[in-house]
């Protein structure tokens, strides 16, 4: 075990040297379904606020508060991962999983926060691996709190959905704990361990069918052929939650998760309300 996260430790080290490279907004056409919440999104009426979005954000910036020039311009926050044997089933699975950190480090670019797996344990997940508040229980009581890491569980899903046994969930986060599936398709870990890993640093849910921290329906179906590069193209965080993970450079480990300051709290109410959310 000494030997796979040291393996994890060189290997995710070369792979978070240097910042990914900048996402890019999506170019292709835009989806000619759009849902009520996208709608709800994009309509100004939601926001009270006098002038609209623009207005308000103006205003938050002349509040001063929680400055992000006074945060360090990145942080690397260590992950301690609980991993199911099933996942040395997938193909070249070590790569895999250190793909899997490369895709979520590129959403994450934009906002100076960066993940690196710091250890690696065998963890099954048995009869409850689709339970993902039974595992969710389980990985805080057998993987103690250290106060300097996350701790992340993965449980293998073959089946590509399964809502009754998880609870209706696809996904799992509290404190600075999280549970994901691992899925047959990459992609899909990806975007999943993007989102879960968002609520530890702050993020909140958004309507809206491409962005990371959307309602838990949008994001998680993707079309079977999507390759990584599009994924990374095409699902971004809400600026709501991108201003969230800027200040999540700042926080701190607590047992209750990462905890701003509460001059950073207000403003990420302020944003709330600007966005209507």
């Amino acid at each position: 075990m000494a030997a796979l996260a040291a393996f994890f430790g060189a290997l995710l080290l070369a792979c978070g040297s240097a910042p990914p490279p900048p996402v890019q907004p999506p170019t292709a056409a835009p989806d000619p379904v759009v849902g009520e919440l996208d709608r709800l999104l994009a309509r100004p009426a939601q926001v009270t606020t006098p002038g609209g979005v623009a207005a308000c954000l103006r205003q938050v910036e002349r509040g001063a508060l929680c400055p992000l020039e006074e945060l360090p311009p990145w942080r690397v926050i260590p992950v301690r991962v609980a991993l199911d044997p099933r996942y040395h089933r997938w193909p070249a699975w070590r790569e895999r999983l250190a793909r899997t950190i490369a895709c979520v480090n590129t959403f994450y670019q934009p906002t100076g926060l960066q993940w690196r797996v710091r250890e690696v344990f065998d963890w099954d997940p048995g009869a409850q691996r689709h339970e993902l508040y039974g595992l969710l229980d389980r990985l805080q009581r057998e993987l103690p709190y250290d106060g300097r890491s996350v701790r992340l569980g993965i449980s293998v899903w073959e089946e590509r959905r399964i809502f009754a046994s998880s609870g209706g969930e696809i996904g799992l986060s509290q404190y600075e704990s999280c549970v994901v599936p691992s899925w047959p398709r990459i992609e899909n870990d990806c975007v999943i361990l993007a989102h879960e890993l968002g609520h530890l640093a702050g993020a909140v849910h958004v309507p809206g069918k491409h962005w990371i921290m959307g309602w838990a329906a949008s994001p998680f179906h993707l079309p079977a052929g999507d390759p990584l590069a599009r994924v990374t193209a095409v699902y971004r965080f809400h600026p709501r939650n991108r201003a969230a993970l800027l200040l999540a450079r700042g926080a701190q480990f607590t047992p209750g998760g990462l905890a701003l300051p509460e001059a950073c709290n207000e403003r990420l109410r302020q944003l709330d309300a600007c966005y209507g959310l």
